[in-house]
């Protein structure tokens, strides 16, 4: 599986989610970790890459794919 974390809610406006650890009224609350969400439902073969690193990606998926287990990608980055 790969997640797709560029850090946003781009679909409704840009505003606060759980993973920003802001509130959507503008509080400071707890940020939601998914590298935590994932181990915490026991997957074992976690890699958390640059979404600029192409080469970082591969090697990722590859071994992934390689695995008999499931195995989670998570492809961070924001634009740059």
């Amino acid at each position: 599986m790969i997640i797709s974390d560029n850090s946003t809610t781009a679909m409704t406006g840009h505003q606060e989610h759980p993973g920003t650890g802001v509130s959507v009224q503008g509080q400071e609350v707890g940020k939601v970790v998914l590298e935590d969400l994932v181990r915490g439902i026991g997957v074992k073969n976690l890699a958390v890459v640059d979404s600029f690193n192409i080469k970082e990606i591969r090697t990722a998926v590859k071994d992934s794919l390689d695995r008999q287990e499931l195995s989670v990608v998570i492809v961070r980055g924001t634009a740059r």
